[in-house]
């Protein structure tokens, strides 16, 4: 295993895509962020600490909250999962989501995000945002619209993000396949 990023690097990234998305955005009062369980939210919260701090003025109601897609997924019958909390207390009917995960993948994990999205209403617009973004090993036409890193990998190697309640202590991991590479 080799560690591909940081704790200051992926803080640097966040603070980067958190400046991304206060420039998209021209309404905060219609934006809701949502992290994706388990490490989606850690990242999420952070994105959303960040962009209250840039918008100290009083007004806007930018919204969290975090979602758990375990009964969504279209592998839980090779997985035996609790589910986790979601905690989304407000109408997402018109709003502006932006989700949150780690890792974009084979795009399954948004797909089940979008699918339980839609228990709290409709949105106006979804957006993704990710930390890293495994774009040669996409199985669903999913793009993030909000990207750290973008690794072009085998589908068998490993990406493992570390994310907990501590920012200083985040790290991401890689492990490759060797076979798959020649290496033996």
């Amino acid at each position: 295993m080799k560690t591909l990023l940081t704790a200051q690097e992926i803080n640097d990234m966040i603070s980067t895509l958190a400046a991304q998305i206060v420039a998209s955005i021209k309404d905060l009062d219609e934006v809701a962020l949502i992290g994706i369980q388990p490490r989606g939210i850690y990242f999420a919260k952070q994105i959303f600490d960040i962009v209250q701090q840039t918008i100290s003025t009083p007004g806007p109601l930018l919204r969290y909250g975090n979602i758990d897609i375990t009964l969504y997924r279209d592998d839980l019958y090779q997985h035996i999962t609790v589910p986790k909390n979601t905690d989304i207390h407000f109408d997402l009917h018109q709003k502006k989501i932006i989700l949150f995960d780690d890792v974009l993948f084979t795009g399954r994990t948004i797909r089940a995000a979008l699918e339980a999205l839609n228990d709290f209403g409709r949105p106006s617009q979804v957006w993704l945002c990710v930390l890293i973004d495994r774009s040669a090993s996409r199985q669903l036409p999913i793009q993030a619209n909000f990207v750290g890193k973008t690794l072009n990998m085998s589908f068998e190697d490993k990406v493992i993000v570390h994310m907990l309640n501590n920012p200083d202590a985040y790290y991401v991991e890689v492990t490759e396949n060797k076979q798959e590479h020649g290496n033996i």
